[in-house]
């Protein structure tokens, strides 16, 4: 394709006719620059035609381990890809060139001092696709020209049960064409059968893809949402910014003095994105514009809870360990006016706080109500801890080792949300609003799993795996299940209430 080139390159004095105009042909590694006799127009139009050009010089590069990057230094990420700005190469193998003017004329030479060649895009999108293209070659890949010959391979690689695409490769672990070819195979379960453009036709109907059935008015809408949240899934910094977000949560829940802070130790964003399979028509109300979406999520997002039970805490006054480890008004941030900071949640836990004391023996067939459970139970772990006899048995040497021995006990939960379906109301007030609300319409259909694990040993006990399921979908139901919604800021839209501090 056509680049401009300039020989000598000085950011304060660069001007679009001081450059030449030059034809590019990348062959594998081999780079060959051809010089027109006439220079073509500079800056791509719609409608450019070119009359076939005459060239009257030519060079041959080998960029194997060559240095390929961006001019000026320092440039900053909202210009790079400025056609303004070179792509700067430094080859380091040795390179021909010839004039084309006749036949004998032609002569070769190798590199004896640093070459460096400034390419300048027609297009800032060509300027990219160019970088890109001498980039990989220059660290040893192939960058591939061609999507359906990509695509080609899937075809093999959905026969293995065991497929590679499923595990998404972290950038710099794999090359580029490997890269690529993990993406295609993400991207498959959202293409239509059939692709047809100016340049390829690309057959997407592969044996052994699990193809997801949607109205195709709105396919292109899963494909864009696959494609923005691709480096999402794979890249570790998004894994900590989750894991971070929901330590922060996690640090707000109300747990037994003698049970420490619930820990988020390990976590996997899964391997796709939710799906929406049918888009209701937009309608207005007096509560602002709504649209509701069927959702089917099956990408196995999983995280791995830890925390211990310190029973030597069980030795003390429990209203003196929670003054310990309380927070003081002067440490403490305040979540009203620092937006880092984590709200406490309002669970279950909070109502049962302010419900009154229920004596068991007089609740109809020894049956109370589940929000008092809980409280109960601390009551009489209280009561016992509290007594004289119970002190003085913590004091025995075996039974204080066994107490020290549970206290350093990992104890682990792992949840797996394995699959997602239901119809999500998606809700923007009336102006003056900044805000989007969403939630769900009913309970979703979970297919949720919490495997608890002591030490290193993992058990299976139905009461109690079922009885953290339950506890899970309770706490996901009073946030994100009709009439409970929640909320995303959104800056292009401006709110009444802060609209004066802006």
């Amino acid at each position: 394709g056509w680049l401009n080139e300039l020989y000598k390159y000085n950011v304060e004095s660069y001007h679009i006719s001081h450059t030449q105009s030059v034809y590019v042909t990348l062959e594998g590694s081999h780079l060959r620059l051809q010089t027109p006799k006439q220079n073509i127009s500079r800056q791509a139009l719609h409608d450019d035609c070119f009359a076939p050009a005459t060239f009257i010089h030519q060079r041959f590069y080998d960029l194997t381990n060559s240095k390929v990057f961006l001019l000026p230094n320092g440039l900053i990420k909202k210009r790079l890809w400025s056609k303004k700005y070179p792509i700067c190469i430094i080859p380091c193998k040795h390179s021909r060139s010839s004039d084309l003017n006749g036949a004998d004329d032609s002569s070769s030479s190798s590199i004896s001092e640093e070459v460096q060649i400034f390419l300048f895009g027609r297009t800032c999108r060509e300027k990219e696709e160019w970088f890109r293209r001498f980039y990989a070659v220059s660290v040893g890949s192939r960058w591939p020209t061609r999507t359906s010959d990509l695509v080609l391979n899937l075809h093999d690689l959905f026969k293995v049960p065991e497929s590679p695409l499923s595990a998404l490769p972290a950038e710099g672990k794999v090359s580029l064409e490997e890269s690529l070819q993990a993406y295609l195979g993400y991207m498959a379960h959202v293409m239509p059968k059939d692709q047809q453009t100016s340049e390829q036709q690309i057959n997407w109907n592969i044996e052994g893809l699990r193809r997801k059935q949607c109205d195709p008015q709105i396919l292109w809408v899963n494909a864009l949402i696959s494609r923005l949240f691709w480096d999402f899934l794979r890249e570790q910094y998004w894994c900590d910014k989750m894991r971070e977000k929901l330590q922060k949560k996690l640090s707000k829940i109300h747990v037994p003095y003698f049970i420490n802070e619930l820990t988020v130790t390990g976590i996997e964003l899964g391997s796709e994105v939710p799906f929406i399979n049918r888009a209701s028509k937009p309608y207005l109300d007096d509560r602002g514009l709504w649209v509701d979406l069927d959702i089917l999520y099956q990408g196995g997002f999983y995280m791995i809870l830890e925390t211990k039970c310190n029973l030597m805490k069980l030795k003390k006054n429990p209203d003196v360990s929670m003054e310990e480890t309380a927070p003081t008004m002067a440490t403490a941030r305040s979540a009203w006016t620092d937006s880092d900071e984590e709200d406490s949640a309002e669970s279950s836990t909070d109502e049962e706080e302010d419900k009154p004391n229920i004596d068991p023996t007089t609740s109809d067939d020894g049956k109370n109500a589940t929000g008092g459970g809980q409280r109960k139970f601390l009551r009489i772990v209280d009561r016992i801890t509290q007594s004289k006899y119970f002190q003085q048995a913590t004091e025995y040497k075996y039974i204080k080792k066994a107490m020290e021995g549970v206290s350093n006990t990992r104890l682990e939960l792992k949840v797996e949300l394995r699959r997602l379906c239901g119809t999500m109301a998606v809700n923007i007030p009336h102006p003056p609003s900044d805000r989007i609300w969403y939630g769900f319409r009913s309970p979703p259909h979970f297919n949720l799993s919490a495997v608890p694990k002591v030490g290193e040993r993992e058990f299976n006990v139905s009461q109690i795996t079922d009885w953290i399921e339950k506890k899970l979908t309770l706490e996901f139901q009073r946030v994100f299940v009709y009439p409970n919604m929640d909320d995303l800021v959104i800056p292009l839209m401006c709110d009444s209430q802060n609209s004066n501090s802006r």
